[in-house]
């Protein structure tokens, strides 16, 4: 079992629309996002330009917003691998476990036929 490559979002900015303004975002926009909190781009990450269109309902609403989030890929820490490796070994020993349950049922089942 090795450390694992997994996807985090490293930068999330989102701004609401309204009726009169679109409020969609433009390159310089992003890049002053950026500046602003002195976050640096790499050329491998993944740049997540969306809006949703929100909803409205009689007693919950969402306006409408563009977001922008930035993925990056990074390998798993040493506790998040330990941990996730511990999961498996439970995992691995709970199917053995049930895997023996059901030998034993059958075992009877084929032992003892019913008429």
């Amino acid at each position: 079992m090795k450390k694992q490559i997994k996807q985090k979002i490293v930068f999330e900015s989102s701004r609401c629309v309204n009726k009169w303004k679109d409020n969609s975002y433009t390159w310089g926009e992003v890049k002053k996002e950026f500046a602003l909190k002195n976050f640096e781009l790499l050329d491998t990450d993944q740049l997540l330009i969306y809006y949703d269109e929100g909803f409205d309902e009689p007693d919950n609403s969402l306006d409408p917003y563009h977001e922008i989030r930035v993925g990056r890929d990074v390998e798993e820490t040493d506790e998040e691998f330990q941990k996730r490796k511990e999961g498996y070994e439970r995992y691995k020993i709970e199917q053995e476990k049930k895997d023996y349950k059901t030998y034993l049922k059958l075992k009877e089942q084929f032992e003892n036929p019913q008429p």
